[in-house]
């Protein structure tokens, strides 16, 4: 499983960013319009599919414990307004 400083380089060549940390305000502005609702709700649809998919194969547990972010958001869902809601789903 890639841990977040496997992900920092990446993050560095796509977003030439020099100097990568989340909590630079440089950081902040650029990732906060990739998590816009459409963009949570494929993710939701997306980890549901490869969780089932894992489970079908009887891939041993946790396959991949990102694959459970479908559940994290429902749940959170759940115990908000319908306003601060992040899936429609």
């Amino acid at each position: 499983m890639q841990k977040c400083d496997d992900v920092k380089p990446y993050l560095k060549s796509a977003f030439s960013w020099e100097g990568y940390d989340k909590n630079k305000s440089e950081s902040q502005r650029l990732i906060v319009p990739l998590v816009t609702k459409p963009n949570v709700a494929a993710a939701v649809k997306a980890a549901a599919r490869v969780r089932k998919h894992h489970e079908a194969v009887g891939a041993p547990f946790p396959a991949n414990p990102s694959t459970d972010v479908d559940l994290l958001i429902n749940a959170i869902n759940e115990a908000v307004a319908v306003a601060n809601k992040v899936s429609s789903d």
